[in-house]
């Protein structure tokens, strides 16, 4: 009964993270981010490095009734410190010398739609050949824990999370890869920055340079406010919505990435409290007052990428006031934690698009 409640609860996480689009650091341009977080095996495609030709860092125990894991005799212990019901004890081998492997603490954060980083469980550098063992706690719907491995500017990841498999499955090689951020869609979270960034350029005439103080957190509270509402929020039911530091930075950070923390002040009544806690956020939603259209993703050729969007603004019942703009958007070329959306926002243009 327990292994069909994990099977449907993660079936749930899953169509939600589909609901909200994607930004696992891994994901390719046919996956959501989200949904490559969850997968359970994160076999990826094969990357060739300069310092070594075989990409595979880890091969990965996890099923102790497996005929792989009973062969492995000795194993150095990694302390995580971890201890609970849903524990197991996982086995690796290190293909490699000098992996870098740690074991992070994660937490699903629903208005970024991504996982933010509490802690590292153990830190380590790999002997090649050598086996090591760690207990942690295997997520029924949610992972709890990820199992991160780098390597010659290549990465791979694995969340730890019950999968139903069991005695026959083999064993998982960990293949790293370069960064690359998940594809721009109408459903990522990180096209509600890119639309957030239009709508307030419109509503300040054109004027995209954060003028004010005003114009610089609608556009925060307006990105927060699309992205929990894609995700299936309900305009926060009338309350403010707190975010945690972290994912206010993150936020800001894919938002305004040349001010390096240089924010201005919250403006007096304004949609933005700074509490000691968190980020308390006035719901931005702009219902009837605005509508949009996605035109799609160009790539500009020299490392950054245009987003089209057609805003449609009301002034009044019998008037539509159309805006054509291109948001010109970086992708990182590294994975980062602070801005787990994979892009910035360097600036924003008029163009000109075909009529609705």
């Amino acid at each position: 009964m327990k292994k069909a409640t994990a099977i449907i609860l993660t079936l749930a996480f899953l169509l939600s993270l589909a609901a909200c689009g994607g930004s696992d650091n891994e994901a390719t341009a046919t996956t959501s981010e989200q949904g490559s977080a969850v997968q359970a095996v994160a076999e990826s495609t094969a990357a060739v490095t300069e310092r070594d030709d075989d990409p595979t860092f880890l091969t990965l125990f996890r099923y102790p009734d497996s005929k792989e894991y009973k062969a492995i005799k000795k194993a150095e212990k990694i302390e995580t410190g971890i201890g609970g019901e849903f524990n197991e004890i996982w086995k690796f081998r290190a293909e490699k010398d000098g992996v870098k492997v740690r074991l992070e603490h994660i937490s699903w954060v629903n208005e970024v739609g991504n996982f933010q980083i509490l802690s590292n469980a153990f830190d380590i550098e790999t002997e090649k050949g050598k086996y090591y063992e760690f207990s942690c706690t295997v997520g029924e719907a949610i992972p709890k824990y990820r199992l991160v491995a780098e390597y010659g500017g290549l990465r791979a990841e694995y969340y730890i999370q019950y999968d139903g498999m069991g005695e026959d499955t083999k064993a998982v090689e960990l293949i790293g890869e370069k960064y690359h951020p998940a594809e721009i869609t109408e459903d990522s979270p990180f096209y509600a920055l890119c639309l957030s960034h239009a709508i307030t350029a419109t509503d300040n005439d054109n004027d995209t340079s954060v003028k004010d103080n005003y114009a610089f957190w609608q556009t925060f509270a307006s990105a927060v406010t699309q992205n929990y509402e894609a995700a299936g929020g309900d305009a926060f039911n009338g309350e403010n919505l707190k975010l945690t530091e972290w994912a206010a930075n993150a936020y800001l950070s894919a938002l305004y990435p040349s001010l390096n923390g240089a924010y201005p002040d919250y403006p007096d009544g304004g949609e933005i409290v700074r509490t000691p806690e968190a980020y308390e956020i006035m719901p931005c939603s702009y219902g009837d007052l605005h509508s949009s259209e996605f035109y799609g993703v160009e790539d500009n050729g020299d490392g950054t990428y245009t987003v089209k969007i057609k805003v449609y603004t009301y002034p009044d019942e019998y008037e539509v006031l159309e805006a054509d703009k291109a948001v010109i958007v970086k992708p990182l070329d590294s994975y980062d934690e602070n801005n787990p959306f994979g892009y910035t926002v360097l600036r924003v243009e008029d163009c000109e698009l075909p009529k609705g």
